[in-house]
């Protein structure tokens, strides 16, 4: 691996002048796929950090539903 970069490096180092233009929409295209790459790695590991939350996270739905059917008035039940 660290030979693979070295050797970039090194050719790198012994390359000569180049004369290339990059206009500005190539720019910005480097840009856009930068932004989006970065982009994209955020939401995944958001995505994966909730679903990992939501494994530990204690589930009260339950709990709420049968708490609201016993607050609810005699009265109501009969009419509705």
């Amino acid at each position: 691996m660290f030979f693979k970069l070295y050797f970039v490096l090194f050719l790198l180092l012994l390359s000569t002048n180049i004369f290339a233009y990059i206009d500005p929409g190539s720019g910005n295209i480097i840009l856009q796929v930068i932004l989006g790459g970065v982009g994209g790695i955020i939401l995944f590991w958001k995505i994966i950090w909730d679903k990992i939350k939501s494994l530990f996270k204690k589930n009260d739905d339950n709990a709420d539903s049968e708490i609201s059917k016993k607050e609810e008035p005699e009265d109501k039940k009969k009419c509705g």
